[in-house]
């Protein structure tokens, strides 16, 4: 069996792990990172490292929490009469 790492994604090493992951080729660790770096995306972008990527990635990470599905609600409000 081969030998496992645990890691946890954080502010201080995001984009080192998502630069690894590209490199390696880990689309599961790429996916975490993007979604990590969109969960935390204010506190990401002080970051000095987080200037250094591509406006391709940032923009992908600023507009992921907006790829939801669009949904539409009606109410019924019955009137008096």
């Amino acid at each position: 069996m081969a030998p496992t790492a645990s890691l946890e994604i954080c502010l201080d090493n995001c984009v080192k792990l998502y630069s690894l992951s590209e490199v390696h080729g880990m689309k599961d660790l790429h996916h975490a990172c993007l979604k990590y770096m969109s969960c935390h995306y204010h506190p990401m972008m002080r970051r000095p490292e987080f200037s250094s990527l591509s406006s391709a990635v940032k923009d992908q990470v600023r507009e992921m929490p907006m790829m939801g599905t669009a949904a539409q609600c009606v109410c019924y409000v019955p009137t008096r009469l």
